[in-house]
């Protein structure tokens, strides 16, 4: 707390060369917000939410997933990062929308979240949380990593 009160005590307000570099800094905010965030992320980010609306978890399997061939596959994220030509920051929530569907995951999962007691208690579960597959509990009383879930899905 002394240091920070300190710091700002001491700080050259008042100089010519202090007030330009703020005032720099505020143009260079501003003209970041004007042109990037909306030009740039702002659509990213609708075109990322229409991927995960439209988008199905099989088609991102089929066209980007582990067992898609790999001309495919390459193809396909070519054309893709044609079509979405961004910069680098805005590929983030593009590809990262596209990732959650499914593309680089062995397995294709549906995830239902139960929270009927009767229907817990019906499977058996003595503990929450639980995870289940195919109607069969496999983890009990804990949150399973995701490296844990997805070996006992492959096995």
């Amino acid at each position: 707390m002394v240091g920070i009160f300190l710091l700002i005590y001491f700080l050259p307000a008042g100089t010519a060369r202090f007030d330009n570099a703020v005032l720099e800094g505020i143009r260079l905010t501003h003209c970041y917000a004007q042109e990037h965030v909306i030009l740039c992320l702002l659509p990213a980010f609708l075109i990322a939410g229409a991927m995960a609306a439209y988008l199905s978890q099989g088609a991102v399997m089929h066209y980007l997933g582990p067992a898609a061939p790999k001309p495919v596959a390459f193809g396909m994220a070519s054309v893709s990062r044609m079509l979405l030509a961004v910069c680098s920051c805005t590929v983030l929530p593009l590809f990262g929308g596209i990732y959650r569907r499914g593309a680089g995951l062995g397995l294709t999962v549906e995830i239902e979240k139960v929270t009927d007691m009767n229907a817990i208690i019906d499977k058996g579960v003595m503990r929450t949380p639980a995870l289940g597959v195919d109607g069969e509990v496999i983890v009990e009383g804990k949150v399973a990593s995701a490296e844990e879930i997805q070996r006992l899905l492959k096995a």
